[in-house]
């Protein structure tokens, strides 16, 4: 279903992560165990970056392709309307560190193209982002980002005048939406994302503009990220970073 390439962190084979207090402190950072008596320590050391990819080069390939071809160009990650032989979905992602554990607390921060240029539907300009992705097929969350002025993916047939943002738990390829909001701040081209899981609770910011909360009754715990697009839609992606973020 998906062609893997080489995963990148900036984490060693040695590093370590502690669980409680302040998830995701590489030992890099030397934090090798947090006692209880120093939680604020651990908090300090929030939003350490523990991955981070700017596609520089061309041989690139930190992100396993699920479904949709993909390639780095021109200095970004390209998903494109080409379907590998073995896809068993319209839609495309890419995802980097998928069902590791100890990725659990943190924020995820990208730069994302929505123009589309010579994708299908023409009109339809959006892109996707995977956090906690347990299984590249089909566990994760997803956070689904449309345009305004474009047609509502939803099919009522009406415009969405200022844009839909919406967040889906997926679990064995099951959809179940947390939460969605018909705004995105979002123009058709270059645009920022920063989605923050912590514990039970996803936030949405984009563009520096706060966009949504929720929380899952029933979480997905851990594991890595990923972006993407829908149907045979074209998008392009930079600047994914990932930083710990304190869970308490």
């Amino acid at each position: 279903m998906f062609m893997h390439h080489r995963a990148r962190s900036l984490r060693s084979r040695r590093s370590g992560w502690r669980r409680g207090g302040c998830a995701l402190v590489a030992v890099a950072l030397g934090v090798l165990a947090v006692p209880q008596g120093e939680v604020r320590a651990c908090c300090s050391a929030n939003q350490q970056t523990i991955f981070r990819d700017h596609f520089s080069r061309s041989s690139d390939g930190a992100f396993t392709f699920v479904n949709r071809a993909g390639r780095v160009a021109g200095g970004r990650l390209v998903i494109d309307g080409d379907y590998l032989p073995t896809a068993q979905d319209r839609d495309g992602w890419a995802v980097t560190h998928a069902g590791d554990r100890r990725w659990r607390d943190y924020s995820m921060t990208a730069r994302f193209d929505t123009s589309n240029p010579g994708g299908s539907p023409s009109e339809v300009h959006m892109a996707s982002f995977y956090v906690r992705v347990r299984d590249a097929a089909d566990t994760f969350y997803k956070v689904m980002v449309f345009d305004p002025g474009q047609p509502d993916p939803r099919g009522s047939g009406d415009v969405i005048d200022h844009g839909l943002v919406q967040v889906f738990r997926v679990v064995d390829g099951d959809h179940t939406l947390l939460k969605e909001v018909e705004r995105s701040y979002t123009t058709t081209g270059d645009n920022r994302v920063r989605i923050t899981a912590v514990g039970a609770t996803l936030t949405v910011t984009i563009n520096g503009r706060w966009i949504l909360k929720t929380t899952d009754p029933s979480p997905i715990r851990s594991g890595g990220v990923g972006v993407g697009q829908i149907w045979e839609t074209n998008g392009s992606f930079d600047d994914v970073v990932v930083k710990a973020v304190c869970s308490r």
